[in-house]
Order: structure tokens, then sequence, then C-alpha cells
């Protein structure tokens, strides 16, 4: 049997984008579809959080560091990444140290300044994507080896 690669099309990324402004996540989806990618939208950090423990399919979060009232970026992403793993590009327009020094304190891949728009945003999630895949590898053949070293032991 033949396949034809060329014709064999991975299924679209999911982002949840998490922005609490109205009008940007408008904008921003439209792109972000444009780039070939499925979005979901959240409105603040608690629904953030909400979506991305019940959406298995999730391949990656885009999330403003300030959202309003309530929870905000960095607590969500904490929340999020205490329950399952998933690549985070944070999303701002604020540049102050003390902001982006927030994020630091947990893991993330990658932290995009608004102001620099598309031409910044859509090479940080591509590399965003490649690392946290790169990163599972890296898990599975650390696993993997931990297995085949067990299992050595045992026979000796």
């Amino acid at each position: 049997m033949h396949v034809n690669i060329l014709t064999t099309q991975a299924p679209p990324k999911t982002i949840l984008f998490v922005e609490d402004e109205a009008l940007i996540p408008l904008v921003e989806h439209t792109k972000l579809q444009q780039h070939g990618f499925h979005v979901i939208t959240a409105g603040n950090g608690a629904a953030a959080v909400e979506i991305a423990l019940n959406t298995p399919q999730l391949d990656l979060i885009l999330m403003n560091i300030n959202l309003g009232s309530g929870i905000d970026g960095v607590e969500a992403a904490r929340q999020i990444l205490q329950q399952r793993e998933a690549p985070i590009v944070f999303i701002s327009s604020y540049t102050e140290q003390e902001i982006i020094a927030k994020t630091h304190t947990i893991p993330f891949y990658g932290y995009v300044v608004r102001n620099f728009g598309q031409t910044m945003l859509f090479p940080a999630i591509t590399m965003a994507l490649k690392l946290f895949e790169a990163h599972q590898r890296l898990k599975e053949l650390e696993e993997a080896l931990r297995a085949s070293e067990a299992r050595d032991r045992r026979c000796v």
C-alpha cells in the first residue's frame, strides 16, 4: 500500500488563548486560525485553568500575564502545570523586570512582548511547540533507559 506523505497532514495544533480584554482575542483568534491553529479562548485565569484541565488535546497555552480581577496569568499557569504538562508562552505588553521576573517562578516556553505583534508571536509559538515535543521525547527516552537498567539489575 502506497501512502502519499505530501497529502497526509497532521491535525491542527490547539492553542488556548487566555486574554481578559474582549477585542484582542477576536483579532488574535483570526490570525492564529490563518496560521493553521485551532483556537480556544478564555477570558480569565479561572476559566483558563478549567479549560486546560478539561481539554486533553491542548497543544499550547498562550497566556496574558495581567488578567484583570481574579488570578493572574502566572498563577493560572502554575495551577495548570500542577495538574498537567503543557507549553506556556506568556504574552504581555509589560516589559518591567518585576513583571517578567514573576514568570521565572514556573516553567514556561517563551515570553512575547505584545507590541512586536505577529513578527515575534508565531516564531515563539513554533519554537515552544518544538521545544515541548523534544522535552517529551527526552522524558520518554529517560524512562525507557530507567526501565532497561531495572531489567538489567534483575537479570544479574
